[in-house]
């Protein structure tokens, strides 16, 4: 059974929420690892580890706040993606791109976003 009016209403809401949610951390995210990038050493050797160790955790966090903030893009667009097929084709919003089967609603709840059955389990 397609999802109701008032449940086509409610994704809507639930999906600007998490749209605002995962764009001000986003935000915040890439704030931080700019001041942290711009900051100017005190002296010429104040940033040069004494050590090639000393450099791993720093190259280390820094690979994983841009893992992050990828997976906050692809998020924020996916989030972008569901608004607009909702907008587009409320009747169909819900189905699983996969089986064509529907997504029951507890798991569009959870994750209003998802295209596919598997999306909502986890």
């Amino acid at each position: 059974m397609p999802l109701t009016d008032a449940q086509c209403g409610y994704l809507e809401r639930r999906l600007f929420e998490e749209r605002a949610r995962v764009r001000q951390t986003l935000e915040l995210s890439v704030a931080v690892h700019v001041r942290e990038r711009g900051r100017e050493p005190a002296d010429d050797f104040a940033g040069v580890p004494l050590h090639l160790a000393d450099a791993v955790p720093d190259a280390l966090e820094a690979d994983l706040t841009g893992a992050y903030e990828t997976r906050l893009s692809r998020e924020l667009a996916d989030i972008d993606d569901a608004l607009d097929r909702l907008r587009r084709a409320p009747e169909r919003f819900g189905t699983c791109r996969d089986t064509g089967w529907e997504i029951p609603f507890e798991g569009l709840d959870r994750v209003p976003w998802a295209r596919t059955c598997a999306e909502v389990r986890a």
